[in-house]
Protein backbone atom coordinates (compact mmCIF):
# COMPACT_ATOMS: atom_id res chain seq x y z
CA UNK A 1 0.00 0.00 0.00
CA UNK A 2 1.67 3.09 -1.04
CA UNK A 3 1.28 6.16 1.77
CA UNK A 4 -1.91 7.72 2.22
CA UNK A 5 -2.29 10.79 1.71
CA UNK A 6 -1.90 13.10 4.71
CA UNK A 7 -4.37 13.97 7.02
CA UNK A 8 -7.24 13.89 5.28
CA UNK A 9 -7.17 10.60 3.92
CA UNK A 10 -5.64 8.82 7.07
CA UNK A 11 -8.20 10.59 9.12
CA UNK A 12 -11.73 10.24 7.53
CA UNK A 13 -10.61 6.88 5.56
CA UNK A 14 -12.64 5.35 7.95
CA UNK A 15 -13.77 6.06 11.46
CA UNK A 16 -15.25 4.33 14.95
CA UNK A 17 -18.31 6.12 15.55
CA UNK A 18 -19.89 4.29 17.49
CA UNK A 19 -18.91 2.13 20.68
CA UNK A 20 -19.79 -1.67 19.96
CA UNK A 21 -18.00 -4.65 21.52
CA UNK A 22 -17.70 -7.77 19.83
CA UNK A 23 -19.05 -11.03 21.76
CA UNK A 24 -15.73 -13.62 22.17
CA UNK A 25 -17.61 -16.13 19.90
CA UNK A 26 -17.85 -13.99 16.86
CA UNK A 27 -14.50 -14.72 15.88
CA UNK A 28 -14.77 -18.50 16.58
CA UNK A 29 -18.02 -18.21 14.34
CA UNK A 30 -16.55 -16.63 11.64
CA UNK A 31 -13.04 -18.22 10.91
CA UNK A 32 -13.37 -21.86 13.16
CA UNK A 33 -15.17 -24.45 11.24
CA UNK A 34 -15.44 -26.89 14.51
CA UNK A 35 -16.58 -24.92 17.08
CA UNK A 36 -15.13 -26.59 20.02
CA UNK A 37 -11.71 -26.41 18.61
CA UNK A 38 -9.62 -23.65 20.05
CA UNK A 39 -7.56 -22.72 17.12
CA UNK A 40 -7.36 -23.66 13.66
CA UNK A 41 -4.81 -22.70 10.94
CA UNK A 42 -4.88 -20.70 8.15
CA UNK A 43 -2.53 -20.27 5.06
CA UNK A 44 -1.99 -16.48 2.83
CA UNK A 45 -2.37 -17.13 -1.17
CA UNK A 46 -1.17 -14.45 -3.18
CA UNK A 47 -3.94 -12.06 -3.65
CA UNK A 48 -4.72 -12.17 -0.27
CA UNK A 49 -6.89 -15.01 -0.20
CA UNK A 50 -6.75 -16.84 3.28
CA UNK A 51 -7.31 -20.01 2.88
CA UNK A 52 -7.56 -23.35 6.08
CA UNK A 53 -4.55 -25.00 6.65
CA UNK A 54 -0.93 -25.15 7.45
CA UNK A 55 1.64 -24.21 4.94
CA UNK A 56 -0.31 -24.90 2.09
CA UNK A 57 1.24 -25.26 -1.74
CA UNK A 58 1.80 -21.68 -2.75
CA UNK A 59 1.65 -20.01 0.65
CA UNK A 60 3.16 -16.58 1.47
CA UNK A 61 2.34 -17.37 5.16
CA UNK A 62 0.72 -19.59 8.11
CA UNK A 63 -0.43 -19.22 11.35
CA UNK A 64 -3.57 -18.76 13.55
CA UNK A 65 -4.74 -17.11 16.47
CA UNK A 66 -6.04 -18.76 19.53
CA UNK A 67 -8.84 -16.38 21.10
CA UNK A 68 -8.82 -17.51 24.92
CA UNK A 69 -8.77 -14.38 26.29
CA UNK A 70 -11.27 -15.16 28.55
CA UNK A 71 -10.27 -19.02 28.92
CA UNK A 72 -6.45 -18.01 30.89
CA UNK A 73 -6.34 -14.39 30.13
CA UNK A 74 -3.83 -14.50 26.62
CA UNK A 75 -4.89 -14.98 22.80
CA UNK A 76 -2.18 -17.06 21.16
CA UNK A 77 -0.87 -15.87 17.91
CA UNK A 78 1.59 -17.96 15.76
CA UNK A 79 2.53 -16.32 12.25
CA UNK A 80 5.48 -17.45 9.87
CA UNK A 81 6.19 -16.82 6.30
CA UNK A 82 8.39 -18.39 3.83
CA UNK A 83 11.99 -17.48 2.79
CA UNK A 84 11.58 -17.24 -0.71
CA UNK A 85 9.81 -14.45 -1.65
CA UNK A 86 11.05 -10.80 -1.37
CA UNK A 87 11.35 -9.04 1.79
CA UNK A 88 8.18 -6.48 0.74
CA UNK A 89 6.10 -9.73 -0.08
CA UNK A 90 7.07 -11.88 3.47
CA UNK A 91 6.50 -8.78 5.56
CA UNK A 92 3.46 -7.81 4.26
CA UNK A 93 2.19 -11.37 4.14
CA UNK A 94 3.28 -11.57 7.57
CA UNK A 95 0.80 -8.34 9.22
CA UNK A 96 -1.71 -8.94 6.94
CA UNK A 97 -2.67 -12.47 8.38
CA UNK A 98 -2.43 -11.03 11.70
CA UNK A 99 -4.97 -8.54 11.28
CA UNK A 100 -7.13 -10.86 9.29
CA UNK A 101 -6.60 -13.24 12.12
CA UNK A 102 -7.21 -11.17 15.18
CA UNK A 103 -9.69 -8.58 13.61
CA UNK A 104 -11.78 -9.36 16.60
CA UNK A 105 -9.67 -8.51 19.64
CA UNK A 106 -8.01 -5.31 17.29
CA UNK A 107 -11.32 -3.87 17.20
CA UNK A 108 -12.27 -4.16 20.66
CA UNK A 109 -9.05 -2.64 22.04
CA UNK A 110 -8.92 0.16 19.76
CA UNK A 111 -12.15 1.22 21.52
CA UNK A 112 -10.47 0.98 25.47
CA UNK A 113 -7.30 2.62 23.44
CA UNK A 114 -8.43 5.68 22.17
CA UNK A 115 -11.07 5.70 24.77
CA UNK A 116 -8.08 6.42 27.74
CA UNK A 117 -5.60 8.52 25.40
CA UNK A 118 -8.16 10.55 23.68
CA UNK A 119 -11.79 10.44 25.57
CA UNK A 120 -13.28 9.44 21.98
CA UNK A 121 -13.85 6.57 19.54
CA UNK A 122 -14.23 9.15 16.98
CA UNK A 123 -11.23 9.56 14.94
CA UNK A 124 -12.60 12.54 12.96
CA UNK A 125 -12.20 14.44 17.01
CA UNK A 126 -8.98 13.32 17.61
CA UNK A 127 -7.11 16.08 18.64
CA UNK A 128 -5.82 17.89 15.50
CA UNK A 129 -2.13 18.42 16.81
CA UNK A 130 -1.64 14.83 17.56
CA UNK A 131 -3.19 13.94 14.34
CA UNK A 132 -0.58 16.30 12.58
CA UNK A 133 2.16 14.85 14.43
CA UNK A 134 1.30 11.61 13.67
CA UNK A 135 0.79 11.94 9.91
CA UNK A 136 4.06 13.78 9.57
CA UNK A 137 5.83 11.25 11.24
CA UNK A 138 4.25 9.11 9.24
CA UNK A 139 5.40 10.58 5.90
CA UNK A 140 9.19 11.48 7.10
CA UNK A 141 9.28 7.89 7.41
CA UNK A 142 8.55 7.44 3.95
CA UNK A 143 10.25 10.19 2.46
CA UNK A 144 13.54 8.87 4.70
CA UNK A 145 12.92 5.43 3.28
CA UNK A 146 12.70 6.23 -0.30
CA UNK A 147 15.88 8.63 -0.34
CA UNK A 148 18.02 5.80 1.51
CA UNK A 149 20.01 3.28 -0.28
CA UNK A 150 18.05 -0.18 -0.86
CA UNK A 151 20.83 -2.09 0.09
CA UNK A 152 21.77 -0.64 3.42
CA UNK A 153 20.33 -2.90 6.09
CA UNK A 154 18.61 -0.72 8.53
CA UNK A 155 16.80 1.17 5.95
CA UNK A 156 16.00 -2.63 4.75
CA UNK A 157 14.15 -3.23 8.39
CA UNK A 158 12.40 0.33 8.22
CA UNK A 159 10.66 -0.54 4.86
CA UNK A 160 10.02 -3.57 5.84
CA UNK A 161 8.52 -2.57 9.73
CA UNK A 162 6.44 -0.54 7.66
CA UNK A 163 5.36 -3.23 4.91
CA UNK A 164 4.49 -5.04 8.13
CA UNK A 165 1.97 -2.49 8.97
CA UNK A 166 0.67 -1.62 5.66
CA UNK A 167 -0.26 -5.53 5.59
CA UNK A 168 -1.74 -5.48 9.20
CA UNK A 169 -3.92 -2.67 7.88
CA UNK A 170 -5.08 -4.58 4.60
CA UNK A 171 -6.01 -7.78 6.74
CA UNK A 172 -7.81 -6.11 9.31
CA UNK A 173 -10.23 -4.15 6.80
CA UNK A 174 -10.14 -6.96 4.61
CA UNK A 175 -11.26 -9.29 7.49
CA UNK A 176 -14.36 -6.36 8.24
CA UNK A 177 -14.87 -5.62 5.41
CA UNK A 178 -18.85 -4.23 4.65
CA UNK A 179 -18.65 -4.19 8.30
CA UNK A 180 -19.26 -1.04 11.02
CA UNK A 181 -15.71 -2.27 12.73
CA UNK A 182 -13.18 -0.63 10.03
CA UNK A 183 -10.88 1.52 10.66
CA UNK A 184 -8.83 3.76 9.06
CA UNK A 185 -4.86 3.62 8.02
CA UNK A 186 -4.51 6.53 10.88
CA UNK A 187 -6.30 4.20 13.67
CA UNK A 188 -4.32 1.34 12.80
CA UNK A 189 -0.97 3.16 13.25
CA UNK A 190 -1.75 5.14 16.36
CA UNK A 191 -2.57 1.64 18.36
CA UNK A 192 1.13 0.57 17.44
CA UNK A 193 2.11 3.91 18.94
CA UNK A 194 0.71 3.01 22.39
CA UNK A 195 4.24 3.42 24.00
CA UNK A 196 4.51 7.05 22.16
CA UNK A 197 1.14 8.44 22.56
CA UNK A 198 1.15 9.96 25.98
CA UNK A 199 4.27 11.63 25.42
CA UNK A 200 3.30 12.80 22.00
CA UNK A 201 0.36 14.50 23.53
CA UNK A 202 2.35 16.00 25.95
CA UNK A 203 4.49 17.59 23.53
CA UNK A 204 1.79 18.85 21.08
CA UNK A 205 -0.63 19.68 23.65
CA UNK A 206 0.91 21.38 26.10
CA UNK A 207 3.60 24.59 26.30
CA UNK A 208 6.87 23.61 27.34
CA UNK A 209 8.80 26.45 27.18
CA UNK A 210 9.21 26.70 31.00
CA UNK A 211 10.08 24.15 33.64
CA UNK A 212 6.64 23.52 35.26
CA UNK A 213 6.68 21.92 39.05
CA UNK A 214 3.54 19.35 39.82
CA UNK A 215 1.94 19.54 43.08
CA UNK A 216 3.28 16.67 45.56
CA UNK A 217 -0.30 14.60 44.58
CA UNK A 218 -0.18 15.80 40.93
CA UNK A 219 3.58 14.25 40.30
CA UNK A 220 2.47 10.87 42.66
CA UNK A 221 -0.58 10.73 39.85
CA UNK A 222 2.26 11.30 36.77
CA UNK A 223 4.69 8.67 38.56
CA UNK A 224 1.69 6.67 38.84
CA UNK A 225 0.45 6.70 35.41
CA UNK A 226 3.39 6.83 33.38
CA UNK A 227 5.55 4.18 35.22
CA UNK A 228 5.28 1.56 32.87
CA UNK A 229 6.95 -1.84 34.51
CA UNK A 230 8.71 -3.51 36.74
CA UNK A 231 11.62 -5.66 35.96
CA UNK A 232 14.00 -8.01 37.01
CA UNK A 233 17.02 -9.67 36.56
CA UNK A 234 18.51 -12.30 38.64
CA UNK A 235 21.67 -14.94 38.73
CA UNK A 236 21.09 -18.07 40.76
CA UNK A 237 23.80 -19.27 43.71
CA UNK A 238 26.96 -20.12 41.83
CA UNK A 239 25.86 -18.88 38.47
CA UNK A 240 23.57 -21.98 37.93
CA UNK A 241 21.13 -20.14 36.31
CA UNK A 242 19.73 -16.79 35.30
CA UNK A 243 15.86 -15.78 35.43
CA UNK A 244 14.08 -13.01 33.70
CA UNK A 245 10.63 -11.39 35.22
CA UNK A 246 8.54 -8.61 34.18
CA UNK A 247 5.23 -7.16 35.44
CA UNK A 248 3.73 -4.79 33.11
CA UNK A 249 2.35 -1.34 34.56
CA UNK A 250 -0.71 0.21 32.20
CA UNK A 251 -3.89 1.47 32.82
CA UNK A 252 -6.27 -2.13 33.12
CA UNK A 253 -8.26 -1.22 30.36
CA UNK A 254 -5.71 -2.13 28.36
CA UNK A 255 -5.93 -6.19 29.44
CA UNK A 256 -6.59 -7.63 25.97
CA UNK A 257 -3.01 -9.51 25.92
CA UNK A 258 -1.96 -11.46 23.34
CA UNK A 259 1.37 -13.58 22.90
CA UNK A 260 2.95 -14.03 19.77
CA UNK A 261 5.30 -15.74 17.91
CA UNK A 262 6.68 -13.73 14.70
CA UNK A 263 8.89 -15.76 12.07
CA UNK A 264 10.06 -14.19 9.06
CA UNK A 265 12.79 -16.04 8.06
CA UNK A 266 14.32 -14.03 4.86
CA UNK A 267 17.88 -12.94 4.23
CA UNK A 268 17.85 -9.42 5.56
CA UNK A 269 17.06 -11.30 9.32
CA UNK A 270 19.94 -13.15 9.98
CA UNK A 271 20.02 -12.63 13.88
CA UNK A 272 16.23 -11.89 14.10
CA UNK A 273 14.24 -13.71 12.39
CA UNK A 274 11.86 -15.01 15.21
CA UNK A 275 10.77 -13.76 18.17
CA UNK A 276 8.36 -14.57 21.04
CA UNK A 277 6.64 -11.57 22.72
CA UNK A 278 3.76 -10.64 25.33
CA UNK A 279 1.55 -8.13 23.14
CA UNK A 280 -1.72 -6.67 22.48
CA UNK A 281 -3.88 -6.84 19.23
CA UNK A 282 -2.41 -5.18 16.29
CA UNK A 283 1.12 -3.94 18.00
CA UNK A 284 3.48 -5.35 15.97
CA UNK A 285 6.04 -4.77 19.23
CA UNK A 286 5.68 -6.01 22.63
CA UNK A 287 5.49 -2.82 24.58
CA UNK A 288 5.87 -4.34 27.88
CA UNK A 289 8.86 -4.99 26.65
CA UNK A 290 9.63 -9.07 26.80
CA UNK A 291 11.30 -10.32 24.07
CA UNK A 292 12.91 -13.86 22.80
CA UNK A 293 14.65 -13.48 19.81
CA UNK A 294 16.20 -16.09 17.76
CA UNK A 295 19.11 -16.94 16.43
CA UNK A 296 20.47 -13.96 18.47
CA UNK A 297 19.85 -15.70 21.45
CA UNK A 298 18.80 -12.17 22.63
CA UNK A 299 16.24 -11.46 25.95
CA UNK A 300 15.02 -8.02 26.07
CA UNK A 301 12.85 -6.23 28.85
CA UNK A 302 12.07 -2.51 29.47
CA UNK A 303 10.79 -0.15 32.04
CA UNK A 304 9.77 3.44 31.47
CA UNK A 305 10.95 6.36 33.15
CA UNK A 306 8.74 9.05 33.56
CA UNK A 307 9.70 12.58 32.28
CA UNK A 308 9.45 14.98 34.98
CA UNK A 309 11.35 18.08 33.12
CA UNK A 310 8.56 19.10 30.69
CA UNK A 311 10.47 21.57 28.62
CA UNK A 312 12.71 18.40 27.36
CA UNK A 313 9.25 17.97 25.41
CA UNK A 314 10.04 21.12 23.07
CA UNK A 315 12.80 18.78 20.97
CA UNK A 316 10.29 16.34 20.63
CA UNK A 317 9.79 16.44 16.56
CA UNK A 318 7.74 13.90 14.11
CA UNK A 319 11.07 14.22 12.09
CA UNK A 320 12.19 11.04 13.98
CA UNK A 321 11.47 7.36 14.41
CA UNK A 322 9.14 6.46 16.78
CA UNK A 323 9.68 3.57 19.44
CA UNK A 324 7.91 0.77 17.50
CA UNK A 325 10.12 1.24 14.14
CA UNK A 326 13.58 1.46 16.21
CA UNK A 327 12.73 -1.59 18.42
CA UNK A 328 11.84 -3.46 15.56
CA UNK A 329 14.87 -2.45 13.25
CA UNK A 330 16.57 -3.20 16.66
CA UNK A 331 15.45 -6.31 17.15
CA UNK A 332 16.26 -7.86 13.33
CA UNK A 333 19.88 -6.71 13.02
CA UNK A 334 21.01 -7.29 16.43
CA UNK A 335 23.64 -10.04 17.44
CA UNK A 336 24.83 -8.48 20.69
CA UNK A 337 23.40 -6.11 23.04
CA UNK A 338 26.38 -3.43 22.13
CA UNK A 339 24.77 -4.01 18.75
CA UNK A 340 21.15 -3.48 19.76
CA UNK A 341 21.72 -0.32 21.01
CA UNK A 342 23.35 1.10 18.43
CA UNK A 343 20.74 0.13 15.97
CA UNK A 344 17.73 1.62 18.71
CA UNK A 345 18.80 5.03 19.15
CA UNK A 346 19.62 6.82 15.93
CA UNK A 347 16.11 8.64 15.45
CA UNK A 348 15.72 9.22 18.56
CA UNK A 349 11.88 10.23 19.23
CA UNK A 350 12.32 11.42 22.81
CA UNK A 351 9.22 9.18 23.53
CA UNK A 352 8.27 6.38 25.31
CA UNK A 353 12.11 6.67 27.31
CA UNK A 354 12.66 3.72 28.69
CA UNK A 355 15.57 1.32 30.33
CA UNK A 356 15.85 -1.37 28.34
CA UNK A 357 17.53 -4.29 29.42
CA UNK A 358 19.47 -6.77 26.95
CA UNK A 359 20.16 -10.24 27.93
CA UNK A 360 22.40 -12.48 25.71
CA UNK A 361 21.91 -15.79 26.44
CA UNK A 362 24.61 -16.59 23.96
CA UNK A 363 26.85 -15.95 26.83
CA UNK A 364 25.37 -16.78 29.76
CA UNK A 365 26.27 -20.84 30.85
CA UNK A 366 25.18 -21.93 34.23
CA UNK A 367 27.88 -22.48 36.76
CA UNK A 368 30.55 -20.82 34.70
CA UNK A 369 31.45 -16.92 34.95
CA UNK A 370 29.74 -14.43 33.97
CA UNK A 371 30.97 -13.10 30.27
CA UNK A 372 31.16 -8.82 29.82
CA UNK A 373 28.49 -7.97 27.12
CA UNK A 374 25.85 -10.24 29.27
CA UNK A 375 23.45 -7.75 30.27
CA UNK A 376 23.26 -4.03 28.42
CA UNK A 377 21.29 -1.02 29.44
CA UNK A 378 20.32 1.57 27.37
CA UNK A 379 18.48 4.95 28.76
CA UNK A 380 17.18 6.86 26.06
CA UNK A 381 15.70 10.55 26.54
CA UNK A 382 14.45 13.41 24.26
CA UNK A 383 18.07 14.69 22.36
CA UNK A 384 19.91 11.60 24.29
CA UNK A 385 21.06 8.21 25.64
CA UNK A 386 23.16 6.40 28.38
CA UNK A 387 24.26 3.24 27.67
CA UNK A 388 26.13 0.69 29.48
CA UNK A 389 27.21 -2.94 29.61
CA UNK A 390 26.35 -3.72 33.32
CA UNK A 391 27.08 -7.60 33.32
CA UNK A 392 29.15 -6.44 36.56
CA UNK A 393 26.16 -5.68 38.62
CA UNK A 394 24.95 -9.21 38.28
CA UNK A 395 28.50 -10.62 39.28
CA UNK A 396 28.92 -8.05 42.17
CA UNK A 397 25.46 -8.25 43.41
CA UNK A 398 23.61 -11.33 41.29
CA UNK A 399 20.86 -9.36 40.51
CA UNK A 400 19.53 -6.28 38.51
CA UNK A 401 16.56 -4.71 38.83
CA UNK A 402 14.87 -1.52 37.27
CA UNK A 403 11.34 -0.03 38.15
CA UNK A 404 10.99 3.41 36.32
CA UNK A 405 13.91 5.54 37.60
CA UNK A 406 16.96 6.20 35.52
CA UNK A 407 19.96 4.68 36.89
CA UNK A 408 22.30 7.10 34.80
CA UNK A 409 22.83 9.97 36.97
CA UNK A 410 22.91 12.13 33.36
CA UNK A 411 19.39 10.67 32.90
CA UNK A 412 18.47 10.90 35.86
CA UNK A 413 19.48 14.39 36.12
CA UNK A 414 18.32 15.80 33.12
CA UNK A 415 15.02 13.99 33.29
CA UNK A 416 14.24 16.16 36.23
CA UNK A 417 14.17 13.48 38.92
CA UNK A 418 17.05 15.94 41.52
CA UNK A 419 13.88 18.52 41.71
CA UNK A 420 11.41 16.12 43.35
CA UNK A 421 14.36 14.16 45.22
CA UNK A 422 15.04 17.16 47.24
CA UNK A 423 10.92 17.79 47.69
CA UNK A 424 9.60 14.49 48.90
CA UNK A 425 12.84 12.37 49.13
CA UNK A 426 13.22 8.78 47.94
CA UNK A 427 10.75 7.66 46.24
CA UNK A 428 11.57 9.70 43.28
CA UNK A 429 15.28 7.92 44.58
CA UNK A 430 16.72 4.82 42.35
CA UNK A 431 18.50 3.11 45.11
CA UNK A 432 15.80 3.91 48.20
CA UNK A 433 12.24 3.59 46.28
CA UNK A 434 9.40 1.41 48.07
CA UNK A 435 10.96 -1.25 45.14
CA UNK A 436 14.28 -0.52 44.91
CA UNK A 437 14.15 -1.38 48.63
CA UNK A 438 12.04 -4.66 48.39
CA UNK A 439 14.05 -6.17 45.78
CA UNK A 440 17.31 -5.59 48.33
CA UNK A 441 15.70 -7.74 50.82
CA UNK A 442 13.96 -10.26 48.90
CA UNK A 443 15.97 -11.01 46.05
CA UNK A 444 18.68 -13.21 47.98
CA UNK A 445 15.65 -15.43 48.53
CA UNK A 446 15.33 -16.83 44.80
CA UNK A 447 16.76 -19.68 43.52
CA UNK A 448 13.50 -21.08 41.64
CA UNK A 449 11.25 -20.49 38.79
CA UNK A 450 8.44 -20.58 41.21
CA UNK A 451 10.36 -17.64 43.01
CA UNK A 452 10.31 -15.06 40.17
CA UNK A 453 6.61 -15.92 39.60
CA UNK A 454 6.21 -14.91 43.84
CA UNK A 455 8.58 -11.74 42.90
CA UNK A 456 7.30 -10.07 40.26
CA UNK A 457 3.68 -10.88 41.62
CA UNK A 458 4.53 -9.22 44.74
CA UNK A 459 1.79 -6.69 46.80
CA UNK A 460 1.61 -7.13 50.44
CA UNK A 461 1.45 -3.79 50.80
CA UNK A 462 -0.99 -4.55 54.23
CA UNK A 463 1.88 -5.97 56.33
CA UNK A 464 5.00 -4.96 54.23
CA UNK A 465 6.77 -1.52 56.12
CA UNK A 466 8.49 -1.06 52.97
CA UNK A 467 5.26 -0.72 50.87
CA UNK A 468 4.16 1.65 53.45
CA UNK A 469 0.47 0.66 53.99
CA UNK A 470 0.34 2.07 50.37
CA UNK A 471 -0.53 -0.82 47.54
CA UNK A 472 1.11 1.16 44.46
CA UNK A 473 4.27 0.84 46.99
CA UNK A 474 5.08 -2.41 45.92
CA UNK A 475 6.48 -5.01 43.01
CA UNK A 476 3.22 -5.74 40.92
CA UNK A 477 1.14 -2.25 42.39
CA UNK A 478 -2.54 -2.20 42.55
CA UNK A 479 -3.67 1.60 42.51
CA UNK A 480 -7.29 0.15 42.00
CA UNK A 481 -7.00 -0.15 45.63
CA UNK A 482 -7.66 2.51 47.89
CA UNK A 483 -5.38 2.94 51.12
CA UNK A 484 -6.49 2.74 54.27
CA UNK A 485 -7.48 5.66 55.88
CA UNK A 486 -4.68 6.94 57.88
CA UNK A 487 -2.94 7.88 54.85
CA UNK A 488 -4.43 11.27 53.39
CA UNK A 489 -5.79 10.08 50.48
CA UNK A 490 -4.80 13.75 48.63
CA UNK A 491 -1.58 12.44 48.61
CA UNK A 492 -2.06 8.93 47.36
CA UNK A 493 -2.94 8.02 43.61
CA UNK A 494 -6.28 5.91 43.07
CA UNK A 495 -7.34 4.74 39.55
CA UNK A 496 -7.70 1.77 37.22
CA UNK A 497 -3.62 1.53 36.79
CA UNK A 498 -1.36 -0.95 37.99
CA UNK A 499 0.24 -4.27 37.55
CA UNK A 500 -1.56 -6.46 34.67
CA UNK A 501 0.32 -9.15 34.32
CA UNK A 502 3.58 -11.24 35.28
CA UNK A 503 5.91 -12.60 32.65
CA UNK A 504 8.82 -15.39 33.99
CA UNK A 505 11.44 -17.04 31.55
CA UNK A 506 15.28 -18.58 32.16
CA UNK A 507 17.59 -20.39 30.18
CA UNK A 508 16.14 -23.12 29.70
CA UNK A 509 13.12 -21.72 28.58
CA UNK A 510 14.59 -19.91 26.28
CA UNK A 511 16.37 -22.57 24.62
CA UNK A 512 12.87 -23.70 24.13
CA UNK A 513 10.70 -20.81 23.24
CA UNK A 514 8.69 -21.24 26.22
CA UNK A 515 7.61 -18.44 28.99
CA UNK A 516 5.63 -18.48 32.21
CA UNK A 517 2.93 -15.86 32.34
CA UNK A 518 -0.36 -14.83 33.75
CA UNK A 519 -2.51 -11.76 33.19
CA UNK A 520 -4.25 -9.30 35.23
CA UNK A 521 -3.38 -7.49 38.21
CA UNK A 522 -1.94 -9.45 41.15
CA UNK A 523 -4.38 -11.62 43.77
CA UNK A 524 -2.89 -12.23 47.18
CA UNK A 525 -4.05 -12.63 50.33
CA UNK A 526 -4.06 -8.53 50.62
CA UNK A 527 -5.00 -8.12 47.21
CA UNK A 528 -8.63 -9.50 45.95
CA UNK A 529 -9.29 -10.13 42.18
CA UNK A 530 -9.83 -7.17 40.58
CA UNK A 531 -13.44 -6.55 38.90
CA UNK A 532 -14.63 -4.20 36.81
CA UNK A 533 -17.73 -3.01 39.19
CA UNK A 534 -15.35 -0.49 40.87
CA UNK A 535 -14.58 1.64 37.20
CA UNK A 536 -17.85 0.94 35.21
CA UNK A 537 -17.33 3.75 33.40
CA UNK A 538 -13.86 3.17 32.37
CA UNK A 539 -14.51 1.25 28.64
CA UNK A 540 -13.39 -1.83 29.15
CA UNK A 541 -15.42 -3.30 26.06
CA UNK A 542 -14.30 -7.28 25.20
CA UNK A 543 -12.74 -7.51 28.47
CA UNK A 544 -13.23 -10.45 31.36
CA UNK A 545 -15.45 -8.52 34.39
CA UNK A 546 -13.06 -9.96 36.64
CA UNK A 547 -9.45 -11.26 36.27
CA UNK A 548 -8.71 -13.90 38.45
CA UNK A 549 -6.31 -16.56 36.06
CA UNK A 550 -3.21 -18.79 36.63
CA UNK A 551 -0.26 -18.64 35.45
CA UNK A 552 0.08 -20.16 31.74
CA UNK A 553 2.45 -22.28 29.95
CA UNK A 554 3.33 -20.48 26.55
CA UNK A 555 5.04 -22.26 23.96
CA UNK A 556 3.71 -21.18 20.09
Amino acid sequence: MKLINLISTLLFASSIVCVLSIDPKTFENQFNKDPTSPSQWYSLLPGNKVVPGENVTGSIAWGYFKDELFLDGWGKLSIETVSTVSDEIAFTGAGYLEGYLSWNQIYNFSVNYFSTFLNTTNAKEFPIEVVEFVSNNYQYMDEQVKAASPTDPYWIQVANAMSQLNGLYNGYNDATVGTEYQLSFLEIYMLNLYGDMGDIISATMSDNTEFTPLSRKDVEQKMATDGHCTALIKLAPNNAELYVAHTTWAELAQMSRIYKRIKIPVASTPYGSETLFASYPALLVSIDDFYMIRPSQLMLTETLNSLLNNTLYSVVTPNSFLYWVRNLVANRLSNSGFEWVNYFVPYNSGTNNIQFMIVDYKLFTPNQPIQPDTLWIVEQYPGGYVAADVSFSLIENSYWASYNRPYSQEVYDIMGYPYYYEKYGDLFSWGFNPRANIFRRDQGNIDSLQGMQSIISYNEYKTDPLSDGYPGNAIAARYDLKAPPRHPYSWFYWGPHGGIDGKVMNKAMFDSFTVLAINGPTVTDECPPFSWSEFPDVSHVGLPEVFQFSWVTINL
